[in-house]
């Protein structure tokens, strides 16, 4: 037990222990492998409402909120296609 926390520690202090938040959004199997692993599960798409009503896509909004707060991210994410 006390290995692994020292390494998941050190990793946390690198900034090395989570992926970014590009892959978060899009999800790990698609951000490493461009298709979702579990076909039986509908991936229903997430929606926003903004202010003045408007419903946009979630992932977006969600990226410039954590760019705004975090600084913008240059890591490459996924093939980008979905099916």
């Amino acid at each position: 037990f006390i290995p692994g926390y020292v390494v998941s520690w050190i990793l946390k202090k690198l900034n090395m222990l989570r992926v970014p938040a590009e892959v978060e959004l899009e999800g790990l199997d698609l951000a490493e492998f461009g298709q979702d692993f579990f076909p039986e599960f509908e991936r229903v798409p997430e929606t926003v409402i903004e202010p003045d009503g408007r419903e946009v896509d979630s992932a977006p909004v969600l990226l410039d909120a954590y760019w705004q707060t975090n600084g913008k991210s240059e890591t490459p994410v996924g093939t980008g296609e979905r099916s």
